[in-house]
């Protein structure tokens, strides 16, 4: 009576005889070369195996080891050449897996090794029903295995370090050592890479649960994910004073993403007092480890004089150690550099470029500035349609200054079509994120019927928006609105209110209302000096109706 198992395994083979869909990994081995150890396995386990493997090594560091699978050939290439790895290979390990028992080519390589009287281990990497197949020991006996270890029980792990040694006269490293150090190593390397899987796909508890089970360790990177996950409340409630402690830890020990998330910490006040003196000192541990993110960020301390004296050529330099690895951030903020001639000697085209680099990374802000460049011509020929294609890009990742600029250019029909209804949609865009220029020209798209349907009531709210930021284009045009009664009930002394704001920032139509209501005691008491002082400042700017009023009055 045969067992399931290997009914199973007779079945997959037949299978992938005619799928042929193992992928094989190449070993070039030759015949003076001798090894202690070949390595049989699939590739779905290569990873895995390599990891077995090289903790192994470190418990018998001479140990020499080949990994014995070829990729597919003529089946006659591939028994020549398998023989011949056998054939200088005193032991062979069989790395069992789902995968590997179902490889027709593996139990070949079994058989050889069999009929060369070649001593095979199978060594189990992942439990599953396999194990139970050796258990009974009707494939053990098959392929004449001598012995079976279970890679997740110390005692047989050790064993296989001790009959190797023994087998091979390859002596053991650091006999004191605890024997569980192998296991320790190998099950700690993986939990690891687990973690970092789970991370990656915001399984967070799972992932910090591990993290901090080996954070206590010592091990750098370790201490580092634990300050993320306390940084970022990821598997954890957030808490900064505990992401700084654990931040410190690995940064003392030279972590350069720990050292540049410390400096964040400081940077912003985070779990500590806010230093930017201490901010640099780890941004500039990390910037020298060649990370571009703290070389970006000990620029822009630089740049702003932030925990260091403002010196704009340190920033240039720094900046362009970061965007020479391709920082967005860095290549943006160069370019504004080259553009303003901080640090550097203006240079418009040299601007152009690194907005550029950053732009086709998707920075918006770059895309912003490279679509004004194209609009004003400035280090490249002036383009509006290449104007439009950079700020629709930036504009449509929320880039507020972009969408308003979008609409601008559909409000004047630059780079596009002139259409009024797109150029509201896009003012109001920018308007809903508080960007005042837009909600002033949203505030006269209503007031004029400009691509919506006019609504004086919604151009005074609009313009009330944009009024109440200081932008005095909008105060006037506030002010006309309770002066005409439009949108609101008349009201000559909320009109003068308006009025006087947009007057004292200069506007030279307020200043003239401004006067004609202190001549006429509209909303204010009457004032000839006062009516005289704004008609005069108006006039003073060109100003036609301010300059026809006083000839009147001087009659």
């Amino acid at each position: 009576m045969q067992y399931v198992g290997y009914v199973l395994l007779q079945k997959t083979i037949s299978f992938l005889e005619k799928i042929d869909e193992l992928k094989l990994l190449k070993i070039n081995i030759t015949m003076n070369e001798r090894n202690d150890v070949l390595i049989s396995y699939s590739n779905e386990n290569i990873n895995e195996v390599k990891d077995f493997v090289n903790t192994l090594q470190k418990r018998i560091p001479e140990l020499k080891c080949a990994y014995g699978i070829s990729e597919k050939e003529r089946e006659d290439e591939y028994i020549e050449k398998i023989i011949n790895s056998i054939a200088v290979s005193d032991n062979v390990l069989f790395m069992v897996s789902d995968s590997s028992m179902a490889s027709d080519r593996i139990k070949k390589e079994l058989t050889h090794a069999k009929n060369l009287k070649r001593r095979v281990i199978p060594v189990m990497l992942k439990m599953s029903k396999m194990k139970m197949w050796f258990l009974r020991g009707k494939i053990s006996g098959y392929y004449g295995f001598k012995g079976f270890v279970d890679s997740t029980e110390s005692k047989e792990v050790d064993q296989l370090v001790e009959n190797l040694s023994t087998w091979t006269g390859k002596k053991v490293a650091d006999a004191n050592a605890p024997k569980t150090d192998f296991l320790t190593t190998f099950v700690k390397e993986n939990q690891m890479k687990q973690a970092d899987i789970f991370y990656k796909n915001e399984m967070y508890e799972e992932a910090f649960k591990i993290y901090r089970w080996y954070a206590g360790q010592g091990d750098a990177y370790i201490q580092a994910k634990v300050g993320d996950c306390f940084y970022y409340g990821d598997g954890v409630n957030q808490d900064y004073v505990q992401a700084v402690i654990w931040y410190r830890k690995a940064a003392e020990q030279g972590h350069a993403y720990a050292q540049y998330k410390l400096g964040v910490c400081f940077d912003n006040g985070r779990g500590v007092e806010q230093d930017y003196v201490q901010a640099v000192i780890w941004y500039h541990k990390a910037a020298e480890q060649g990370k571009p993110y703290a070389q970006f960020s000990l620029g822009y301390c630089y740049d702003k004089g932030m925990g260091v004296n403002q010196d704009c050529v340190q920033a240039v330099i720094w900046y362009r150690k970061a965007a020479e690895q391709n920082d967005p951030d860095a290549q943006r903020n160069l370019g504004i550099c080259y553009y303003k001639g901080d640090g550097v000697e203006q240079d418009y085209s040299q601007a152009v470029a690194w907005f550029r680099k950053a732009a086709e990374q998707g920075d918006r802000s770059a895309q912003f500035n490279l679509g004004n460049c194209y609009c004003d011509g400035e280090g490249v020929e002036q383009d509006y349609l290449q104007a439009v294609i950079w700020y629709r890009k930036a504009a449509e990742q929320g880039y507020a200054s972009a969408q308003y600029n979008l609409g601008f250019c559909y409000d004047k029909g630059e780079g596009v079509k002139q259409d009024y209804s797109q150029a509201a949609i896009w003012y109001r865009k920018a308007a809903e994120q508080g960007y005042r220029s837009a909600q002033f020209k949203l505030g006269v798209f209503y007031c004029e019927g400009y691509g919506v349907e006019q609504d004086y009531s919604q151009a005074v709210i609009w313009y009330r928006k944009a009024a109440e930021q200081g932008y005095r284009s909008a105060q006037y045009n506030l002010g006309i609105c309770y002066d005409k009664g439009e949108g609101v009930e008349q009201d000559y002394s909320q009109a003068v209110v308006w009025y006087r704001k947009a007057a004292e920032q200069g506007h030279a139509f307020a200043q003239a209302n401004l006067g004609v209501c202190y001549h006429n005691g509209y909303g204010v008491e009457r004032n000839y000096s006062q009516a005289m002082f704004w008609l005069h400042k108006a006039a003073e700017q060109g100003n036609e109706f301010a300059i026809n009023y006083l000839k009147k009055l001087e009659k």
